[in-house]
């Protein structure tokens, strides 16, 4: 990391009880403080992946065709692991969690016991689109597959992939989603700058869409850095935590495979009937009306997600560290 121009100010990766990988700080850290740096090429991007493919035009053409630019990070991930030792990216693969527990790898119990039909519903119908985007990957993993067998003709249809069947591209699609930082949309897979363990800031602050996150977090293209500051301060010998922004556990669950002891921005999800749908008349479905539109509920959108009742301090638990 650090002999290919990343920096590592004042911490060190280590490995905390009950919660695996994270970062500690080797000394004294102020908040605003300048944690990781590195560089763009450092990054596991759709832009790096065309870049790594060199002279190979079939490849680089096969990054650059796909739609959605977390399948194109997720199948460069597939195909670095399928070079093994040769791969560049080895060091980042080998420290990479084998298994991410999201939402929609949960089993049919697991989603019984979380007492939540509305996100048992999303996180199992996420399970499906991720089935379905496999399939209609097939084509590009069987390119990838014959590309690792040192093969120029790809699998026959209906053949195995070895390294990209679907468990493979569930984790794939794990690793993006849980590590990636997002900017604008775009995706990066950082190393070392995924390793920040969550917990929420001690300081309550408002929903702002989030603004706390691209705060500590500079993406300057201009410089072809990537940058990230401390959000707190942390006493020497600490764990560096970090505020994931303003988002609700089930996401996490959903997307990190963890879920949080305190969320100062955790929300219950429920189903509510329009007031046209019921006894109510006049005034009363008027007022009725007006407090669902407080609550942020749409006329026609019945699931909405309402603030949870507070919960006991703690810190939060949790994080993508691995």
């Amino acid at each position: 990391f650090t002999d290919r121009g990343g920096l590592m100010e004042g911490i060190e990766v280590h490995r905390f009880h009950g919660m695996g990988r994270g970062l500690l700080a080797t000394e004294a850290m102020p908040p605003e403080a300048r944690v990781v740096q590195l560089p763009l090429d450092l990054c596991m991007t759709r832009a790096s992946a065309i870049a790594s493919a060199g002279r190979n035009t079939k490849l680089a053409k096969l990054y650059r065709g796909l739609d959605s630019e977390e399948d194109a990070i997720a199948l460069f991930l597939l195909r670095e692991r399928s070079l093994g030792a040769e791969s560049d990216w080895k060091p980042y693969l080998d420290a990479l969690p084998e298994f991410i527990p999201q939402g929609a790898y949960l089993t049919a119990r697991q989603l019984d016991l979380l007492g939540d039909p509305i996100s048992a519903r999303n996180f199992k119908e996420r399970g499906s689109s991720i089935e379905a985007r496999h399939k209609s990957l097939r084509r590009e993993l069987a390119a990838l597959a014959g590309m690792a067998a040192g093969k120029e003709t790809t699998p026959a249809a209906g053949g195995h992939l070895a390294g990209f069947e679907l468990d493979d591209y569930r984790w794939a699609l794990a690793v993006v989603s849980s590590r990636a930082l997002t900017f604008r949309g775009e995706r990066f897979l950082a190393p070392i700058c995924d390793l920040f363990n969550y917990a929420p800031h001690p300081e309550r602050r408002k929903h702002a869409g989030g603004d706390f996150y691209l705060k500590h977090h500079a993406l300057d293209k201009q410089a072809g850095t990537l940058t990230v500051l401390a959000d707190r301060p942390t006493a020497e010998g600490g764990q560096v935590f970090e505020d994931y922004g303003d988002n609700p556990s089930g996401l996490y669950l959903d997307h990190h495979g963890f879920v949080p002891r305190e969320n100062p921005f955790d929300c219950v999800k429920v189903k509510l009937r329009p007031p046209t749908d019921g006894p109510l008349h006049g005034s009363a479905l008027a007022s009725a009306a007006q407090l669902l539109s407080r609550l942020g509920v749409p006329p026609h959108g019945l699931e909405t997600c309402l603030p949870a009742p507070g919960k006991p301090s703690g810190g939060g638990r949790g994080g993508q560290g691995g």
